[in-house]
């Protein structure tokens, strides 16, 4: 006899554990499973994120690596600095936010998997049935679920035909590497998020050094456009990775990883599809600004934990108000972000890029979070013409 669930979620990231918590919550019978051998694989860039993110999701101290209250954006020769007597917000720590995310939803009954992976799934009038793949032992069995959720990020395993345009994308890959340093190294970069602009850090894209937990960092790049290119640049990651670790003197490495994100342009990607739902990466949920993804991954599955329970409780024929939801919450802001990204990280002049963080400075710590993590985009506008005014100020001055 196959089982029968209420929602099936593929990938147990920070959006499929979110809307497994949501749902499971609810009094839903959940299903979340994962490919991965254990919750420690994947662990990708855990980034930066305002500090109501805690209060949003109700999220522990625990889930935490530090919190932050400088940030710096250094370019090839400038350096910009804001700093704040409480912190901005926390630098989350991915593999404990998804343990703890997936044993919230277990203890409210949701039934956890690892080392299953999705195979394909049939269409039925009432339900979807999937089949599923034990990889300890390579057995296919099937499972019925009213709802299947597509969790599985950049690779779209669920409505991986449909989804996106591969000319439509913003292809960036990073890689990260998080080290261990000794105490002088550590205090220098704790309680700072520290980003790198320019080619001498990562030519069409940019570099970070994150603290985590003493005495941990993180160090990582990322470059933008991986099938287009815009700027010359070194083919090796290795090559940028290494003038961050300098920075860091004598270090240990604990874990190196990386990913790729298909991001596709203007929203375009397929959202639902009859029974089936797809959340995270998978709908380019990540803003393209500086790739910011657990705290928008998390709200797109909150998003689909509603649609789904209206959907299911007969307050709702379909799922199409997940569309609706989502459109609200990206707006402009993800149009703009786009915008943006063109604008900076294809900048062929390296000058161009120190003259844009000098402008960064004309904004006072509120505005610089507000473009960072709100992206209102009108404080980047209003810094560059205070910028270039006060420069062909003091040019007029000076003849």
């Amino acid at each position: 006899m196959t089982t029968q669930y209420d929602a099936l979620i593929v990938g147990a990231g920070p959006a499929g554990c979110q809307c497994a918590r949501d749902l499971s919550k609810a009094g839903f019978k959940v299903l979340l499973i994962d490919k991965a051998g254990d919750v420690f694989e994947n662990n990708y860039s855990s980034g930066g994120a305002p500090i109501d993110i805690m209060e949003q999701f109700s999220l522990p101290d625990s889930v935490v690596g530090t919190y932050w209250n400088t940030l710096r954006i250094h370019s090839t020769k400038i350096e910009s600095v804001w700093t704040s007597p409480s912190p901005f917000g926390p630098i989350l720590d991915f593999d404990k936010l998804k343990t703890f995310l997936a044993a919230d939803a277990t203890k409210y009954g949701c039934e956890y998997r690892l080392c299953t992976q999705y195979q394909n799934h049939q269409n039925f009038s009432d339900c979807v049935e999937v089949y599923l793949k034990d990889l300890n032992n390579s057995s296919i069995f099937p499972v019925r679920a009213s709802v299947v959720i597509d969790a599985t990020g950049s690779e779209r395993k669920v409505l991986a035909k449909h989804s996106y345009e591969k000319q439509q994308a913003v292809v960036a890959t990073g890689i990260e590497y998080h080290i261990n340093v000794k105490e002088e190294i550590y205090k220098k970069y704790s309680n700072a998020m520290n980003f790198f602009l320019g080619h001498h850090w990562m030519p069409q894209g940019y570099a970070w050094i994150f603290p985590m937990a003493n005495p941990g960092l993180k160090v990582g790049v990322i470059r933008y456009f991986q099938n287009k290119t815009y700027v010359p640049y070194q083919p090796s990651y290795k090559i940028y990775l290494n003038r961050l670790l300098q920075l860091c003197e004598e270090f240990e490495i604990v874990d190196r990883h990386g990913k790729t994100i298909h991001y596709t342009e203007k929203q375009r990607d397929l959202r639902v599809q009859g029974r089936i739902i797809a959340i995270g990466d998978a709908i380019s949920s990540i803003n393209p600004l500086g790739w910011e993804g657990i705290r928008h991954a998390m709200q797109s599955g909150q998003f689909a934990a509603q649609s789904i329970q209206d959907y299911l409780s007969g307050k709702s024929p379909d799922l199409n108000g997940y569309n609706n939801s989502l459109n609200k919450y990206f707006g402009k802001k993800w149009f703009f972000s786009e915008k943006f990204i063109h604008h900076l990280f294809r900048a062929k002049k390296d000058a161009y890029i120190d003259q844009s963080v000098a402008a960064f400075s004309m904004m006072d710590k509120v505005q610089i979070i507000q473009v960072i993590f709100q992206y209102k985009f009108r404080h980047t506008l209003k810094s560059y013409f205070w910028y270039y005014l006060t420069r062909l100020i003091n040019m007029i001055r000076n003849i």
